[in-house]
């Protein structure tokens, strides 16, 4: 129905290596941002909330293992999502991954 993934990294901003290239594992550090790479929810589930339960897990674990927050990148049309969600919006992205234009989304989780 759908699924949520991404790793661990010290950057506040998603980095354009976590999509194509073996990047160093810091889920053994502390601190860090989960950095999600992928959130998706199949055709015929969409709108009845995964979206939303599968971030909110997120959350719960990224506070369990006392992370700095979650960051993404999103285009512009998600933007009013992620922010309905807790997410920033810290402006455009110097991510050029796929030739397109993203926003830097970030949640920060409350000590």
């Amino acid at each position: 129905m759908g699924y949520i993934e991404g790793p661990v990294g010290p950057h506040r901003h998603l980095q354009d290596q976590s999509f194509t290239e073996e990047i160093e594992d810091y889920s053994h550090e502390p601190g860090g941002y989960i950095s999600v790479t992928c959130l998706s929810i199949a055709k015929e589930a969409q709108g009845l909330g995964l979206g939303q339960k599968l971030l909110t897990a997120l959350k719960e674990l990224a506070l369990e293992h006392e992370r700095e927050g979650i960051n993404l990148t999103c285009h512009d049309y998600l933007i009013a999502y992620y922010e309905k969600h807790g997410f920033f919006n810290e402006g455009q992205s110097q991510s050029t991954f796929a030739g397109e234009t993203w926003y830097d989304m970030v949640w920060e989780a409350k000590k």
